[in-house]
Order: C-alpha cells, then sequence, then structure tokens
C-alpha cells in the first residue's frame, strides 16, 4: 500500500512535465505543428516532410533554421513575433499552402534558397521595415500570387514562374531593382511607392519573360522594361514616374481596354513600333514628352486624349482609321491622321497660333466626321462645325490616390478617368439626341440657304456656325430619291460652344 502510494505520488509530480512536453512535440505526420521553442524548433528540423501547416511563434529564438526539412504541405504561417532575426529553410523545396511572414518589425533575413513552389503564394507584409535579405536563390517556378510591401529590400528576384495571378510590390522605400520573370499574369499587377528612400528614387522595373498581363500599373520607377509584351486583357497605366526617361514595348500589340500615361514629369519618349489597337488611350500632363511613336495604330475605339504635353509638337498617326472620340489639347504645330475615316468628333486646342487646321477641314468635308472644333488657322478663319455641342477637357492631372490605379481593389486612378469621360460620353451623346424645338425646320431653312450660296463667306456658313461643311445627311432627307432619314438635331448656340 505504502509502494503504491509513493508510486501515485511519483506520477502526480511528473504528469506536469510530461504533459508539457508532449503538449509542444512536433509529429511529422501531423496536419498542424506549432514552434515555440528551441525544443520544438528541432524537432520539426528533424522532419524531412509534414503534410499539414507549420506556425512559428514567440519563444523560437532569434535566429530559427529548419536543416533537414523540404516539404510542407500546407502553409507556412508566422506573424507577430518580434524577437525573431533570422528564418533559414535551406533545403526547403515546397509549400503546398501560402507563405505568410506578417509584421516581425525585427526580421533581418529570410533564407529560402531552394523553394521552387508555393502552391497558394507568397505574402510578405506589414512592418517588416528591417528585412533586407530574402533569398531565392534557386529561384520560384510555381507561385500562384507574389505580396511583398513594407520591406527595407534593395532587390526582387527570384521569380520566375510561367503564370501568376495577381502581384504587389509596394511601400519598398529601399527597392532598387525589381525583376518579374514570370511569363503570363491573369490579375493585377502592380508596382508603386518603392525606392522613395532612395536620392532620385531609383528603382528599376524589369519583366524579361513578361508576355500577357491582365493589369499593369507602374509609378515611382525610374527604368521600365518588358521587352516581350504582346498583348494586355484590361489596362496598362503608367503614372508619377518622376524619373522616368523612356516608355518602350516594342511587341506590344493589343490593350483591350485601356493605356494611361500621365503625370511622368521626365518623360521624354515613348515607343510602341507595333501597337495596333485599344479601346481608350489618354496620354497626357508629360511635359517633357517630344517623341511619340505609334506609326502601326490602326483603331482607338472610344476616347483618343493627348493633353498638355507641352513639348510634344509633332503628332502622326499614320495608320489610324477610326477613333470616336479625339481630343488634343497641348502646344501642336503639326498633326496628322492621312488615313482616318470614321469618328464622332475631333477637337484641336492648341497654344501654335499658326496651326493648320486645314487638314481636319478636309476631314470634315469627306470623312465621316459630325463635329469638328479646330483653334488654328485655315484661310484667316476658325474651322468649326455647326452641330459642336460640348468640350470635354480631359482632367489636368490624375490624384495622388491614382497611382494604385487599374482594377479590383486599386482605390481610384484609371477607373475615376474612365468614370470621367464615360460620363462626359454619356452626357455628350444624350444632349446631342435631345429634341430641339423648332430644330427641324431652322435646319431646313438653313440648309436650303447653303444649297444656294457659293462660298465659305456667305449667309449659308454663317448658318452653319461657320462651318462650311454640305450636311450629307441634310441633303439625303431633301433629295426626293432618296429614302427619308431623320434630320440631325441642331444645338443652340452657347454654353456649349467652344469659341
Amino acid at each position: 500500500m505504502a509502494l503504491d502510494h509513493m508510486l501515485l505520488r511519483l506520477l502526480w509530480a511528473t504528469l506536469p512535465i510530461v504533459g508539457l512536453t508532449w503538449g509542444q512535440s512536433i509529429d511529422c505526420d501531423g496536419y498542424s505543428n506549432t514552434v515555440t521553442n528551441a525544443t520544438t524548433a528541432d524537432q520539426l528540423s528533424s522532419c524531412i516532410s509534414v503534410p499539414g501547416d507549420v506556425f512559428i511563434q514567440s519563444g523560437a529564438g532569434k535566429n530559427i533554421s529548419f536543416l533537414g526539412l523540404t516539404t510542407i504541405g500546407g502553409d507556412l504561417y508566422c506573424e507577430g513575433v518580434p524577437d525573431l532575426n533570422r528564418i533559414n529553410f535551406p533545403s526547403l523545396r515546397e509549400i503546398g499552402g501560402k507563405l505568410s511572414i506578417i509584421q516581425l518589425e525585427n526580421l533581418l533575413e529570410l533564407d529560402l534558397p531552394n523553394l521552387t513552389t508555393v502552391g497558394n503564394g507568397i505574402a510578405l507584409q506589414n512592418n517588416l521595415y528591417n528585412l533586407t535579405s530574402l533569398s531565392l536563390d534557386t529561384g520560384l517556378s510555381n507561385c500562384s500570387s507574389v505580396v511583398i510591401q513594407d520591406t527595407s529590400l534593395t532587390s526582387l528576384k527570384g521569380f520566375n514562374m510561367k503564370s501568376v495571378d495577381a502581384v504587389n510590390v509596394t511601400d519598398n522605400p529601399f527597392l532598387s531593382d525589381i525583376q518579374l520573370s514570370f511569363a503570363n499574369a491573369t490579375g493585377d499587377v502592380l508596382i508603386y511607392s518603392n525606392g522613395n528612400g532612395i536620392a532620385n528614387g531609383q528603382t528599376a522595373l524589369s519583366f524579361p519573360s513578361l508576355q500577357s498581363v491582365k493589369n499593369l500599373n507602374v509609378s515611382e520607377v525610374t527604368n521600365f522594361s518588358a521587352p516581350l509584351l504582346q498583348n494586355v486583357t484590361s489596362s496598362i497605366a503608367f503614372q508619377e514616374n518622376n524619373y522616368l526617361h523612356s516608355i518602350e514595348l516594342p511587341v506590344l500589340g493589343t490593350v483591350q481596354l485601356s493605356l494611361v500615361i500621365a503625370n511622368n514629369s521626365e518623360l521624354a519618349n515613348v515607343s510602341l513600333p507595333v501597337f495596333r489597337q485599344i479601346e481608350d488611350l489618354y496620354i497626357m500632363n508629360n511635359p517633357k514628352l517630344s517623341l511619340l511613336s505609334m506609326p502601326k495604330v490602326l483603331s482607338v475605339e472610344s476616347f483618343m486624349v493627348f493633353s498638355k504635353n507641352t513639348a510634344l509638337k509633332q503628332l502622326e498617326l499614320a495608320s489610324l482609321l477610326d477613333s470616336s472620340e479625339i481630343t488634343l489639347n497641348g502646344s501642336f504645330s503639326n498633326v496628322s491622321f492621312p488615313r482616318f475615316e470614321d469618328g464622332y468628333s475631333i477637337i484641336v486646342d492648341t497654344t501654335d497660333h499658326n496651326f493648320d487646321c486645314t487638314e481636319f477641314a478636309i476631314l470634315n468635308k469627306t470623312r465621316n466626321i459630325t463635329e469638328l472644333s479646330c483653334n488654328g488657322q485655315t484661310d484667316q478663319k476658325k474651322v468649326k462645325s455647326a452641330k459642336y455641342t460640348g468640350y470635354y477637357e480631359p482632367h489636368s492631372g490624375l490624384s495622388s490616390g491614382s497611382k494604385i490605379g487599374i482594377g479590383v481593389g486599386i482605390g481610384v486612378g484609371v477607373p475615376v478617368v474612365l468614370a470621367i469621360v464615360g460620363g462626359a460620353w454619356f452626357f455628350h451623346h444624350r444632349k446631342r439626341h435631345q429634341p430641339v424645338p423648332g430644330g427641324e425646320e431652322e435646319a431646313e431653312k438653313a440648309e436650303r440657304a447653303e444649297l444656294g450660296a457659293e462660298g465659305p463667306n456667305s449667309n449659308a456658313a454663317e448658318a452653319h456656325g461657320g462651318n462650311t461643311k454640305y450636311d450629307k445627311a441634310l441633303a439625303t432627307e431633301l433629295d426626293p430619291a432618296s429614302p427619308p432619314s431623320e434630320l440631325p438635331v441642331r444645338e443652340q448656340p452657347g454654353l456649349h460652344e467652344m469659341e
């Protein structure tokens, strides 16, 4: 009896220790393992693979290394461990889930030299201000998404995936070299607010293998390269790159929605030698832009806006066939669209008082141009269409928030520009089709007066607001041999006319 009592006391005394050891042990076959101290770190290091998740918590030590571990089937997660300085996985090749390193304010190094696969993406973010080293020596060949934020990394390399869903590299003040070598991005690629802790913001951005991307938004870089980019399935924007001098996309052929190049104070050259088709094109507020090459562009389906690029004097779009709304606002001395055939309106507003509007007057007479306004000279008279109803002046600059520009959850930027332009288009067309009291009668009188007139200085020209264009729709209506057609509505002169 006494012996039994002694054994019971001994067992009772050892239970807390045994329980503590068991509670903290690592199971190489377990689906959740938590590293809380040096012992459990050593235990995990002895595993070759674990099928589930690995969590690293406070108490694991300042420098932890997992020498033998090659595969983690689930997530590798570490958040809010203030005393951690270095994490080393020298043999780790695959993470089946997500790699999350979050809010480790004293972390200096993350070593993953043999890692090739991260099934659900990488997130290094939130208060990683002391992280200066990320080793991906072998390089990632499979990774669904990448988020690199709030670090002190100086370079970013090793992202060699064939395809990626989304990439967000933002708010890394010392990042001077970004090389992203994936070939295809099916979601948003956002690069902004990097290198602002370096003198003159020296950040070079390179996509050496990129061929297709959904949305690409680039801000605050000094050099940009994407030599293989052929297709943008949604939009692309270069905004607020204050030290970027050149944008060259040598094989880019198609952008499905919009191209925005705006507020780049040092940008001097834009080259898109094989670019052919887009829905909306905005090139605005690039004061040093003097060379623009788009010799193959055929169609800008909706809006084409060149505004306040003060150094851009020559604009020749030799292949352009159509664009619904064209706005040219700047210091142009010569503009040429020699093959242009179809569009709703063309507005030219240049500070060069010697600008010759003759080509646009010819377009107005010989092509399907409904509205024309040009403030240059032709026969000493301003060219202006009688049916001109409004003037959209593009926004003078994109807001600071617009640098996060395109796609889901990106704030303002391009969507704001498109909303403004879209609203102007809707209002413009809706107003054009509103009935004007007496419009048909006045239009018919004006047309009859023009038919009897002999020159641009006649009363007929004045009846059309100074326009010398013979209105084909009215002529068809007056021709008894032609089928009837609805007369275009006339706008009352006044607030919407541009003088």
